[in-house]
């Protein structure tokens, strides 16, 4: 069995998933695609809150940061999404993880 050929020109993040989604590219390929990339960070720097108190503590709830383009999120969002499944969610966190522990 062939291994689908990368789209050409295919570099965004958005795209990448796209070709991923439809079959057009297999998750390994897709993983390393957006492991060429230079993803921006992800949107949570501050810790979740760790207790129910800790939460209604809080002067006033804010919304949720927008996913940042370009980044984990959007690969969080596609999972969300169902765009990507749970495998191919967990090859690409594994993927950024070990990446980022280098």
């Amino acid at each position: 069995m062939t291994q689908p050929t990368p789209p050409q020109g295919s570099g965004s993040l958005r795209e990448i998933l796209g070709a991923l989604s439809t079959g057009e590219l297999a998750t390994e390929q897709a993983v390393q695609q957006v492991q060429a990339l230079p993803l921006a960070p992800m949107t949570r720097t501050d810790p979740a809150p760790q207790t129910f108190e800790h939460l209604i503590g809080a002067p006033e709830l804010e919304d949720p940061p927008t996913a940042i383009e370009g980044s984990f999120d959007e690969i969080k969002m596609a999972f969300m999404r169902g765009q990507i499944t749970k495998e191919q969610y967990a090859a690409f966190y594994e993927a950024h993880v070990g990446s980022s522990k280098k």
